[in-house]
C-alpha cells in the first residue's frame, strides 16, 4: 500500500491540487484546458507533504536577505546594489541591498528582516 499523506492546504483552506509524480503533474500543466491556472507552473516536490504540486516560478525563489548578498558578493555571485549612502543593519552592521526587506523598529533602527 502506497505511502497516504494529507497534501498541503491554501491559506483559504482548500486542498491545492497535488500529483504523485512530477511527470502526472507537468502533464496536467500543460494540458491547455488548465493554462488559465496552470500555464508556466512549475512541478516541484513539496518539503511538507511529500507530493508534487504547481507553482509559478517565483513563489519558488528562495528570499534573499541582506546577509546571503553579503556571502554571495564575497564569492563574487552578481547581487543587489548596495542602498545610497552608509546603510546598515543596526544588529549585523551589514549594508543594506536595493530590492531586499529591512525593518525599521519603533526606535527608528533599522535590521534585517529574518524569518
Amino acid at each position: 500500500m502506497d505511502n497516504v499523506t494529507i497534501p498541503c492546504k491554501r491559506s483559504n483552506g482548500s486542498t491545492r491540487a497535488y500529483f504523485h509524480t512530477r511527470e502526472d503533474a507537468e502533464h496536467f500543466a500543460n494540458d491547455p484546458a488548465n493554462w488559465p491556472t496552470y500555464k508556466g507552473d512549475i512541478a516541484h516536490l513539496c518539503a511538507k507533504c511529500d507530493v508534487y504540486h504547481l507553482s509559478k516560478p517565483e513563489w519558488l525563489e528562495p528570499g534573499l536577505t541582506h546577509q546571503d548578498a553579503a556571502l554571495l558578493a564575497s564569492m563574487g555571485v552578481a547581487v543587489p546594489e548596495k542602498m545610497p549612502g552608509d546603510l546598515r543593519c543596526a544588529q549585523c552592521h551589514v549594508p543594506f541591498r536595493a530590492g531586499i526587506h529591512f525593518l525599521i523598529l519603533s526606535d527608528g533602527r533599522m535590521v534585517c528582516e529574518t524569518d
